[in-house]
């Protein structure tokens, strides 16, 4: 267990990765409260003191970074997200952005964008074995390429028309769990060992 002072730390290193998305990848600006953030990693630390006595071994990244990702999108530290160039209109116009713009699954949105950048980070990191015949730059830019393509899908199919999107909703409006979390995050590593082969 993490003692109050290291979840404290993990909570604001949390609160800078999700502001980095927010602006960085998805080109929003949004609130991410600190408090929010606390009570994702104290429920991640629980979960993963609980993964550690089940297994009995190591946990692999991809739980680590799911469980992180379940808490993210149901704690949802992100509130009043709007995207930037809407925003720049507003200003334009001298007026305040129209609420019916405002970004409202962005905590799932985050939370995806976070299980994306954090399977990249581990491998950076040696925490993730890389795959016979890859080197580690290229399995990840396999992982990224991936995930755009992913959030950019736009198969045919139900409704959506868009994997990310159908994901979007059954995270919003379905009962989601974080094993359906580590399977995204082992869809990042299975599909980008064998990428462009």
């Amino acid at each position: 267990m993490l003692s109050p002072a290291q979840i404290a730390e993990a909570a604001h290193d949390l609160r800078f990765s999700l502001h980095e998305i927010l602006e960085g990848d998805l080109g929003c600006y949004g609130f991410v409260s600190y408090a929010n953030c606390y009570d994702v990693i104290f429920h991640l630390d629980r979960d993963i003191d609980r993964l550690y006595a089940l297994h009995q071994k190591l946990v692999h990244p991809s739980k680590h970074v799911a469980y992180t990702a379940f808490w993210i999108r149901k704690i949802k530290p992100v509130s009043s997200a709007f995207f930037l160039s809407d925003m720049k209109i507003a200003e334009k116009r001298k007026a305040f952005v129209d609420e019916k713009l405002e970004v409202a699954d962005i905590n799932e949105r985050v939370c995806l964008y976070y299980i994306w950048r954090s399977v990249a980070t581990y491998i950076e990191h040696d925490q993730i074995a890389l795959p016979k015949n890859i080197t580690k730059d290229r399995y990840i830019e396999n992982v990224e390429r991936i995930f755009q393509e992913f959030v950019a899908d736009r198969s045919t199919g139900p409704a959506l028309n868009n994997r990310f999107n159908e994901v979007l909703y059954d995270m919003r409006y379905r009962t989601f769990g974080p094993h359906h979390l580590v399977h995204i995050a082992t869809y990042l590593l299975r599909e980008a060992t064998d990428y462009g082969r």
